[in-house]
């Protein structure tokens, strides 16, 4: 039953125990479109792997309303992008540095503390805030996305957040006036 890039919804629904199918089908146009939008091999390998546990995860809720390969191309685009928006993300806690490991001159606050003394705080930050706070900013995901992951609310994650950057800032003031 070879899906081809005309599948349908009943067709996907059929193949839920057997995404092997639906790998060999569409994995090598995949690589090609995340090539096509800029992402190295690298990136490639990683962001076919998330938009296959994508799918698996969302297989059920296919509707048949555009093709498989549209379907699994939007969300290879929406992993792409995240996974860009996360890497943007990651780049801004890395401080300018000079070659001796001091902060470069003439630059804002912000740089009066390490990227150093930032992870040893959030290392030091209770495990469940530590966690959020990781999986929030460091992989960027939603409040949504860590409240299931976790299992609880995304109000917790909201609360949590909020009380584990507010230790941070308290730990980390004290360094910029240093």
């Amino acid at each position: 039953m070879g899906l081809g890039l005309q599948g349908t919804g009943a067709e996907l629904h059929g193949l839920h125990d057997d995404v092997t199918v639906l790998h060999r089908s569409h994995d090598a146009a995949l690589r090609g479109y995340l090539g096509s939008l800029g992402a190295d091999a690298g990136e490639v390998d990683e962001l076919v792997q998330r938009t296959w546990v994508k799918t698996c995860r969302s297989i059920a809720s296919f509707a048949g309303r555009s093709t498989v390969r549209t379907w699994l191309h939007a969300i290879a685009r929406n992993e792409f992008l995240n996974y860009r928006t996360t890497r943007s993300r990651r780049e801004r806690w890395v401080l300018p540095m000079s070659g001796d490991g001091r902060t470069v001159p003439g630059r804002e606050r912000a740089d009066a503390f390490t990227g150093d003394d930032v992870r040893d705080a959030v290392l030091r930050l209770p495990p469940r805030r530590r966690d959020i706070v990781i999986l929030r900013y460091w992989y960027g995901m939603t409040c949504d996305e860590v409240a299931l992951q976790l299992g609880v609310t995304a109000g917790t994650i909201k609360s949590q957040t909020f009380k584990a950057l507010r230790t941070l800032r308290e730990e980390l003031e004290p360094l910029e006036t240093v």
